[in-house]
């Protein structure tokens, strides 16, 4: 069900107005009508980025803890919001450290895979020839284009094919023209050996920049969920003054809000003790009234469902105790197995006793739907993808199965309840909005598919009825 809601202004003196807000942080029960954009203020949109940053980190983290087995998190450090920037920028900082190694480190595995076509050799042997004159040149070219000739113009020396490709070099005296069809590769400034001895550096270090995260990550995961709370904090205080309207030269503030009607009076109790002024106000057609959805243990694990599409209008029914017995049903029918849905009611069972308890609800949703498709699997006699009707030990009962034939009847009786039931309620929501008069029609529909089923059912079930 929508919680009925109560419509309320405030007026409080500018000197008063901190502690006022203050004392409706510790009732936690209005939530104040915006009037003002918070995309036009540069604050609010500030604290907005700010918690975006703070969120990435969290996952990051969360990741990280997750990579590794009984991780104990270190208690929450309570951080001003220039020391908690200073962590957050601390973090990113490591962050961009690890994609340029990594960076680096793809560049040196290409150098490495490049030069061990050419084989290890030292550049200083390279430097000693170049000071006795000679110029030692790299040289590529198709293999079906290399010529033999080219090993007594200009000394080349093949080092190696590799994937129709020929790599040669040739040594020659300084100042040589050389005049081949071939092309100078551009090769790493080190050699071999000095290029793994760089990776074998980078790794260490690599390795070392990963367990400062983890590190980091254990012992400040909750010190960052402590500073995004207080953020979300700070954002919700910075909205209401946002929000606030200044009347009187800006010495009385105005503020209008919405409050749970059944905390309405605990409200106005604790407001008067202090002399701060409210009055109840009508809620007018077109007022965006805030939704908060109240429902049963069985209901209530549906509601995600519902916000996926949408909240209903305050005027409106909350739709999730009314579909969610039918969701869990075609559930059932669409899964269609017994043995799967069993499969799915365990693992269900066996995950609620080690995730975090915000999780908990969603597993216990899917134990109601892995029920529904335990019972409509096991009525239709399939189970882990075996017909029940075909094993022996089950034929004294094989007559009662659901047959394809049986179970199109029963999907067309689904079918007539559902919209009956939709007729139903929406006859009641037009009733409780307009008044009785306005839900005769949706309720005559009711009356005729009812009474056309019967006219047409009850003699398929040998039931005569009167001519009349």
């Amino acid at each position: 069900m929508i919680v009925k809601m109560s419509k309320y202004a405030f007026m409080v003196y500018h000197r008063e107005y901190d502690t006022f807000l203050a004392q409706l942080r510790e009732l936690g029960v209005v939530h104040v009508k915006e009037n003002k954009s918070i995309l036009d203020n540069a604050e609010l949109q500030d604290i907005l980025a700010i918690r975006k940053r703070v969120n990435l980190l969290m996952r990051f983290f969360k990741n990280l803890n997750s990579q590794s087995k009984d991780v104990q998190l270190a208690p929450a450090r309570e951080l001003d919001k220039k020391a908690g920037m200073k962590l957050v920028q601390k973090i990113e900082g490591l962050q961009d450290k690890k994609v340029q190694l990594q960076s680096v480190k793809a560049s040196l595995e290409k150098d490495i895979a490049y030069m061990e076509i050419w084989g290890d050799f030292s550049w200083a042997n390279f430097n000693r020839l170049k000071k006795a004159g000679y110029d030692i040149t790299f040289w590529t070219c198709p293999t079906a284009k290399y010529e033999p000739k080219w090993g007594d113009e200009y000394n080349a020396v093949l080092i190696n094919n590799f994937q129709s490709v020929t790599y040669f070099v040739t040594i020659t005296k300084e100042g040589t023209h050389i005049d081949i069809d071939a092309e100078r590769p551009k090769m790493p400034d080190r050699g071999l050996q000095k290029l793994n001895a760089r990776l074998d550096l980078l790794q260490q270090e690599m390795k070392a920049l990963d367990a400062e995260m983890k590190k980091l990550a254990a012992s400040d995961y909750n010190t960052l969920d402590l500073f995004d709370k207080n953020l979300q904090n700070e954002f919700n205080l910075s909205n209401v003054l946002v929000q606030t309207d200044r009347q009187a030269g800006e010495k009385l503030m105005l503020l209008e809000g919405w409050v749970p009607t059944e905390k309405a009076q605990a409200m106005e109790e604790a407001l008067e003790k202090d002399n701060y002024f409210y009055q109840a106000q009508e809620i007018e057609e077109g007022d965006k009234v805030p939704i908060l959805l109240k429902n049963g243990k069985f209901a209530k694990l549906y509601e995600p469902i519902t916000r996926m599409f949408s909240l209903p209008n305050y005027g409106e029914f909350d739709p999730t105790p009314f579909f969610a017995p039918f969701f869990m049903l075609f559930f059932g029918l669409c899964f269609g197995d017994g043995g799967y849905g069993l499969l799915v009611m365990i693992a269900c069972t066996i995950l609620k006793r080690k995730v975090n308890p915000d999780f908990k609800p969603f597993l216990s949703l899917f134990q109601y739907l892995g029920l529904a498709a335990l019972i409509v699997g096991t009525c239709t006699g399939s189970f882990f993808g075996i017909a029940l009707v075909d094993i022996p030990a089950f034929a004294s009962v094989k007559d009662y199965f659901v047959s394809s034939d049986n179970l199109m009847t029963f999907s067309i009786i689904i079918g007539l309840v559902q919209i009956l039931f939709g007729k139903t309620i929406a006859a009641l929501k037009i009733m409780s909005q307009k008044g009785k008069k306005y839900g005769i029609a949706p309720l005559a529909w009711v009356f005729i598919i009812l009474a056309l089923c019967l006219v047409f059912g009850l003699p398929m079930l040998n039931v005569q009825l009167p001519e009349m």
